[in-house]
């Protein structure tokens, strides 16, 4: 059964791979979501070779590499939620040591069959709640569903683990890459889409807002306009993407005649109500 996980795997993230190099999105030239595929079904090349394991005492293999790609994968996922979440400097790069040790620790443990891996272990799980705790404690308006993967599907890595021959061995090896595979495609392939359509959502809403501005900004535009040349232009208040309301506010009527300054007072006073 553990051939036919992998085989499963292999052609998923080829397909993955080749959709988001032509549709990723790049920032600064990185195009991570392409990379978080690519790195992904390398390691399930490896993993259907069936070199590089470890066996334990019930035999069940141990595909330890999988951690070391982890390591690279992860490591990029977080750069794109901190992208979301507008994380940045010395607090980003304090996430992605944290990352490094999760993933460090857990190879560790995942390649030690003795005592010793409970050790390494302990060590990844204290660094992964370090990481999630900075990790939801910045709230973006518009990034609050990315917790959902940190929640369901991050979270639930280090818990196969725990019941994989990697510890107590509650379940088979088998069971636990088909785990490892559904979480691959919840946390890597489902993610980088939602996060590429929330890319574009974001970007059409910027485009509007510099397209459009709001009518508090247009209305104090109206009467400074008014104020300078009374009578002359009239008031254009944006109020939605799609419509735009004129109002003048400099009419003259032909039965009333004053100064200047008299109409543009009165100009000033039928704006601001």
């Amino acid at each position: 059964m553990l051939t036919y996980v992998f085989l499963a795997g292999l052609p998923i993230f080829a397909v993955s791979s080749v959709y988001f190099a032509f549709t990723g999105k790049s920032k600064d030239g990185l195009n991570t979501a392409f990379l978080v595929s690519f790195v992904t079904l390398i390691s399930y090349v490896l993993m259907w070779q069936g070199d590089l394991t470890v066996v334990t005492e019930s035999g069940e293999p141990i595909f330890w590499t999988r951690w070391l790609f982890y390591g690279v994968s992860c490591t990029l996922l977080m750069v794109e939620i901190a992208w979301l979440k507008g994380i940045e400097g010395g607090r980003l790069v304090q996430l992605l040591y944290l990352t490094a040790i999760v993933m460090s620790a857990g190879f560790l443990a995942a390649r030690d069959l003795s005592a010793v891996r409970w050790i390494h272990f302990a060590i990844s799980s204290v660094a992964y709640v370090l990481l999630v705790a900075g990790l939801l404690s910045k709230r973006v308006e518009g990034a609050q569903w990315a917790n959902n993967y940190i929640f369901f599907g991050w979270t639930v890595f280090p818990l196969v683990f725990l019941l994989a021959p990697t510890g107590l061995g509650v379940i088979g090896a088998a069971v636990a890459n088909l785990l490892y595979l559904g979480l691959d495609l919840y946390t890597k392939i489902v993610f980088n889409i939602q996060l590429s359509r929330a890319s574009q959502v974001g970007a059409r809403g910027a485009g509007l807002r510099r397209r459009c501005p709001t009518r508090r900004s247009a209305s104090r535009q109206g009467i400074i306009g008014t104020v300078q040349r009374p009578g002359r232009r009239p008031l254009r208040a944006c109020v939605a993407p799609s419509r735009c309301i004129s109002r003048d506010l400099g009419r003259r009527e032909p039965d009333r005649d004053g100064p200047s300054v008299a109409r543009a007072t009165r100009s000033v006073g039928e704006a601001m109500r």
